[in-house]
């Protein structure tokens, strides 16, 4: 089953929920998570933020209807890692998730005007695999994790990018990122297995 996730994720901050509930773009698709339990991870008691569905609108990916095009314009900070820094691998295939300036900025202001952690994930697969999987955020320090996959029979690794500096290693994109939200997992994070969201949109 084909399965597309395209996402910002926020450590909650009441004055952070109450800035994008009053943004006419953001808004629309802006969620408040909260009272998860799980045995196979941890939440945080008062919840996570999350924005759904944004991404690269113009190339038609299913369930993303917001362009990270048209965040607020956020020019007052500094990018460590540069846009087309970072490299993962699919079965052999080398990608780059080179995301817009604009939005990375966008998020490290929000990271270091709310003092939050805040991360973009993004990943699909067809049935199979992952076939692009990364995490790119801040704490405000910037932060990238990478898919490595080499083959399709590979249990992957994990490309890690933080500030100036990369490494490799086994792992999981998706649990390296939430270890900055205070979260452990072995893998599973409920909001992204059947999870019914409108239970907690934001409207």
């Amino acid at each position: 089953m084909a399965w597309f996730c395209n996402e910002i994720i926020f450590q909650y901050s009441e004055q952070l929920l109450e800035y994008l509930k009053v943004d006419a773009y953001l808004s629309g698709s802006l969620y408040h998570v909260r009272g998860i339990k799980s045995e196979s991870h941890n939440f945080p008691e008062e919840g996570l933020i999350f924005i759904r569905g944004i991404g690269r609108l113009e190339q038609g990916i299913p369930g993303v209807f917001l362009s990270w095009d048209n965040v607020p314009l956020k020019d007052d900070v500094v990018i460590e890692i540069a846009a087309n820094a970072p490299k993962g691998i699919y079965i052999g295939e080398e990608f780059s998730p080179s995301l817009p300036t604009r939005f990375l900025k966008f998020l490290k202001w929000v990271s270091k005007n709310y003092n939050v952690a805040v991360a973009y994930y993004e990943t699909f697969s067809w049935g199979g695999p992952f076939e692009c999987e990364y995490a790119w955020g801040f704490t405000p320090d910037d932060f990238v994790y990478t898919q490595v996959l080499n083959a399709y029979w590979d249990d992957g690794r994990v490309r890690t990018y933080y500030l100036r500096e990369h490494s490799e290693e086994r792992g999981e994109v998706l649990s390296k990122a939430l270890t900055h939200f205070g979260i452990q997992t072995n893998g599973y994070f409920e909001p992204h297995a059947g999870f019914d969201w409108e239970d907690h949109r934001i409207s």
